[in-house]
């Protein structure tokens, strides 16, 4: 551990290594990922909602609604990506889709020399670190961060808020695991709301109570979002069968939420 990454605590006394393990900035490599889709054929409509489904000799006729009024495409396969709204998309499905919101933090600190060359993630701490080409560490690991409530529920259009203690005690992992970012001031902190399962895995492929509609959702989001695409779009265009390696994830294990809804 200390041959390969001499900037990690002397208490740290065994790790695992993963050669091909890297990291990538979201901002940055989502407008390239939807960049290519629109050269590939895609149509990308930015402000708009889904605002009803309806079923059609063909499929699918799916209302959406912007700013410049309401528009109904006829679809023979939808797939949500609705992140933490699944559910909420969901109904329109007449469908329970268990996908749950969940705050997160992520904080980034000033500039500095090269210090952590790696992807970091702690088995027991919640941690994960990495540094950008900027020289700005990110500190994350899965600490909470306060979803803001509405009338009937949490309300997702707004941003999540900092909780102070888990704020703090994710710093004081980083600062314990990498004894170096403890000389350096943090410059922002920020939340994102993410979707996560009762069961922890994600919600990816068919939903065999509504032919030609799919489900991703859940999980390790951008982490796994890549993967799931590529292997998604393959069963979508009949190029692999269901039980593939989507099995394991498939929305069907929660069918028995939708025995009752016609």
């Amino acid at each position: 551990v200390a041959a390969i990454a001499p900037y990690l605590s002397p208490g740290i006394r065994a790790a695992t290594w993963l050669a091909d393990e890297g990291h990538a900035n979201p901002r940055t490599i989502t407008r390239l990922l939807a960049a290519r889709a629109i050269e590939s054929g895609a149509e990308v409509r930015s402000h708009t909602r889904l605002a009803d489904v309806g079923r059609s000799a063909s499929g699918f006729q799916v209302t959406l609604a912007s700013g410049e009024g309401r528009e109904q495409v006829r679809a023979d396969r939808v797939l949500l990506a609705t992140g933490a709204a699944t559910m909420r998309t969901g109904v329109l499905f007449n469908l329970h889709l268990p996908v749950f919101p969940a705050g997160l933090t992520m904080t980034a600190t000033e500039r500095t020399a090269p210090m952590i060359g790696h992807l970091v993630q702690h088995v027991g701490r919640r941690l994960s670190m990495k540094q950008a080409e900027s020289g700005n560490i990110l500190i994350g690991g899965g600490w909470a961060s306060r979803l803001q409530r509405a009338d009937t529920g949490f309300d997702l259009s707004r941003p999540a808020t900092i909780n102070p203690e888990a704020l703090r005690a994710n710093l004081k992992a980083a600062a314990d695991t990498v004894p170096g970012v403890a000389a350096l001031n943090i410059i922002r902190s920020w939340t994102g709301i993410v979707a996560l399962t009762a069961d922890q895995l994600p919600l990816v492929g068919a939903v065999s109570r509504v032919p030609g509609l799919y489900v991703a959702a859940g999980g390790s989001g951008f982490t796994l979002g890549p993967t799931f695409a590529r292997l998604l779009a393959a069963e979508m265009a009949g190029e692999c069968g269901g039980d593939g390696e989507l099995a394991l994830f498939s929305p069907d294990r929660f069918d028995h939420l939708n025995g009752f809804m016609g």
